[in-house]
């Protein structure tokens, strides 16, 4: 029964630790590329659950030390791929990245990705907020 109520109060503290930043990530995945190939796009969901628009500055992980934030846009009739020096995320909104809008692409893959692999991605939000991510590798959408 003790361990039941210390169980109990683990998750309640972590899910508080986790809500205390205001940012809560979903659906994070890595689009599995093809054989041979050494760049993947990452895709989730941040809601920001704060008072105040947020933004993600920085991405990282052990994967790339290459990693660009970029957004699909409209440009003279034709869908264009532009790089991005920050992705604003709305207060009390949620920010979905996503194919054909923002995404995160990653350069220069260190090793073959395999489907359904757990990686872990970095982001930098202002005020010098870090937020560690766990994204998985989807061969299949």
């Amino acid at each position: 029964m003790k361990s039941f109520f210390a169980t109990i109060l683990f998750f309640s503290m972590t899910s508080s630790l986790l809500a205390a930043s205001g940012i809560e990530i979903n659906n994070a995945y890595l689009r599995l590329p093809p054989p041979g190939t050494t760049t993947a796009a990452l895709f989730f969901d941040l809601s920001n659950n704060e008072k105040s628009d947020r933004s993600i500055l920085k991405v990282s992980g052990a994967i790339s030390d290459d990693f660009e934030m970029h957004e699909m846009a409209m440009d003279g009739g034709k869908m264009s791929m532009r790089k991005v020096e920050k992705i604003t995320l709305k207060k009390n909104s949620t920010t979905s990245l996503k194919p054909g809008g923002f995404h995160i692409m990653v350069f220069n893959l260190k090793r073959p990705l395999k489907d359904n692999e757990a990686l872990e991605i970095k982001l930098e939000l202002d005020h010098q907020e870090k937020i560690s991510i766990k994204a998985i590798v989807k061969k299949d959408l």
